[in-house]
């Protein structure tokens, strides 16, 4: 009897275990029910444990369930467990890769520097959303390294008034896709493609500078790639340049204060060989001061106020060439052929008009007209037409203006109005409209402003006819029928 009853204990307690070994292995499937697995295999799994993170984009989506040796004992496979968001993730085109800290040399740059306080991880993008999505279980080959071409992948999208322009150089010096583009130290962009010109005479560098910056651009900036450089003396003190580039080399630019005019997308300028010599320029005294509260807009108004910038160079004969630059405004709106026309004033975008000769009329030996259009982008300009009576007005074409660009419409423009009318101005830097009291503001700030009553632009700040330095009320009713805009 006494064996029966220890028979019976034994059985019942194998049966207990064996209900609980069933049971863990129920709880462990309903765990992972939902997840997706895909396998991997390795020459090297650099130390990659089981348990690690599976990122897409930084983001946790998965582990890392288990590493072993494959049958044929020369690789590595892992076997990754995927969320939901992961298994949607990964696709036919998805490349997969360890991170770990690498270093490649002071060219190249060092990647995976997180893992240097934690464990190596598994990565992944897809660099083809469309194509056809992973099978469950599916055994791919990872990839020893980072992909090249990873970080063109995860740049952030352009957006519209970003400029778009190209750097050529004759060396690479290291700079790859994602490098930063740089100015006083600021990252204002980055590098979007760099590829070996067709017959392989020279390196294109294709980058991106934000929107807010592009107006540090223009025809005079030096570009260069900044490697460190060390400079000075050994009893004088020594100092190194672009020390920041010593792991990841980056496009560096410089622009004289004061000096060119912005450029338009697809600008193409060559780097120099060096880092250029540049003082540090101060602080503008203008920014020490105080901002001035600013009065409320005209609600509702649909004038586009746009900014113009010109320069020219007069040949000379008895002393150097003289070089102007004046910045100003314009009224941008369509003409009856459709085109997009700036209306402006003429001593803002005629250097014949304003340039002095002491031997008879100036010769002006090269012009650059551009139209900067806040938040769009920066497009050539050239004049269509002047006022022939000697006027003030003058007409501007802007070449390559996207098609949905918004214009002013027809309805608020006033070409019948007296200039010397009660108002406001506003000129394409403000983004509000100031009081119009008896006294005009100076020309060097307001020239080309546009003057403003209930919504309606009736004329523009010039220069007087019998004074050109002395500001005054120019109205828009020279312009010919055939050049304003259809009502």
């Amino acid at each position: 009897m006494d064996r029966i009853r220890q028979l019976i204990g034994v059985l019942t307690l194998a049966a207990a275990v064996a209900l609980g070994v069933w049971f863990f292995r129920l709880i462990a499937d309903e765990d992972q029910s939902g997840l997706f697995e895909v396998r991997l295999e390795f020459r090297d799994v650099r130390g990659l444990k089981s348990g690690a993170d599976v990122r897409y984009r930084g983001v946790r989506l998965g582990n890392v369930s288990d590493v072993a040796i494959g049958l044929d004992g020369e690789k590595g496979v892992v076997t990754l467990l995927l969320e939901p968001d992961g298994a949607r993730l990964a696709r036919q085109s998805s490349r997969f890769w360890i991170v770990v800290p690498r270093f490649v040399g002071l060219a190249g740059g060092a990647t995976g520097l997180d893992t240097l306080v934690r464990d190596a991880y598994v990565a992944f993008l897809s660099t083809d959303a469309n194509s056809q999505a992973l099978p469950q279980g599916s055994l791919i080959a990872g990839l020893e390294r980072p992909p090249q071409d990873r970080a063109s992948a995860e740049l952030d999208p352009v957006q519209r008034g970003d400029l778009l322009m190209t750097v050529l150089t004759a060396q690479n010096s290291g700079i790859e896709v994602g490098a930063a583009v740089q100015f006083r130290g600021m990252n204002v962009g980055e590098v979007r493609a760099v590829e070996l010109a067709s017959a392989g005479t020279h390196v294109e560098i294709q980058v991106r500078i934000r929107d807010r910056y592009r107006p540090t651009v223009t025809d005079k900036t030096e570009f260069w790639i900044a490697r460190p450089r060390v400079s000075g003396a050994l009893l004088r003190g020594i100092s190194v340049d672009d020390v920041g580039a010593l792991l990841s080399p980056f496009v560096g630019y410089h622009t004289p204060t004061g000096r060119g005019v912005p450029v338009p997308d697809g600008y193409r300028v060559v780097a120099n060989e060096e880092r250029p010599d540049t003082s540090e320029d101060p602080v503008p005294e203008a920014a020490r001061e105080q901002a001035a509260p600013v009065g409320p807009g005209v609600g509702g108004r649909g004038l586009r106020i746009v900014e113009v910038v010109y320069e020219c160079t007069e040949d000379d004969w008895l002393s150097p060439d003289d070089v102007e630059q004046r910045r100003g405004s314009g009224l941008l709106f369509a003409d009856p052929q459709g085109r997009t026309v700036v209306l402006t004033v003429r001593s803002l975008c005629d250097g014949s008009s304003f340039m002095a000769d002491t031997l008879g009329s100036p010769e002006i030996r090269s012009e650059a007209i551009r139209v900067v259009v806040g938040g769009i982008g920066v497009f050539r300009a050239g004049r269509t037409w002047i006022d022939q009576s000697g006027g003030e007005l003058a007409l501007l074409v802007v070449e390559d203006a996207p098609p949905d660009l918004a214009m002013t419409p027809a309805a608020d423009l006033d070409f019948e109005a007296d200039p010397a009318k009660a108002g406001e101005f506003a000129t394409a830097s403000t983004e509000h409209s100031n009081v119009l009291g008896e006294s005009l503001p100076a020309l060097d700030a307001a020239r080309g402003g546009v003057l403003i009553r209930e919504g309606r632009a009736f004329g523009l700040i010039g220069g007087s006819s019998d004074d050109p330095d002395r500001p005054a009320r120019i109205g828009l009713g020279a312009l010919p029928l055939e050049l304003r805009p259809k009502s």
